[in-house]
């Protein structure tokens, strides 16, 4: 039986702008590694891997919340088409429940995003 949602793997072309934007959500910094080698490739099913692999925690969240960040040296990521399209199949959005929706808006603006 599932006990609770644990994880989602993001991945950014832009490793330090997605740390900084889960920063401001009120993630933080986990651990970081570089994943690369058999081992790896065989796991994710990603021939030649070589990437950055950051954890962010929710502070203070329980259970615990992961987003885990990937950026790729090798192979070149591939890009998605229809990333705009809400219809397609697939990953469509993350949502975080929050107290004041108008005031998170605001505060993440004045921030850049």
């Amino acid at each position: 039986m599932i006990r609770h949602f644990d994880h989602v793997t993001i991945v950014v072309r832009d490793l330090g702008a997605a740390r900084r934007f889960f920063g401001l959500l009120g993630f933080v910094e986990d651990k970081a590694v570089r994943i690369s080698g058999p081992q790896f490739a065989e796991y994710m099913g990603v021939e030649g891997i070589e990437a950055e692999h950051v954890t962010l925690v929710l502070a203070g969240a329980t259970p615990r919340l992961e987003v885990q960040l990937l950026q790729y040296h090798h192979p070149e990521p591939l890009a998605e088409p229809a990333m705009d399209n809400l219809a397609r199949v697939g990953f469509n959005h993350v949502c975080f429940a929050v107290d004041d929706l108008e005031a998170e808006v605001v505060r993440l603006q004045g921030a850049g995003v």
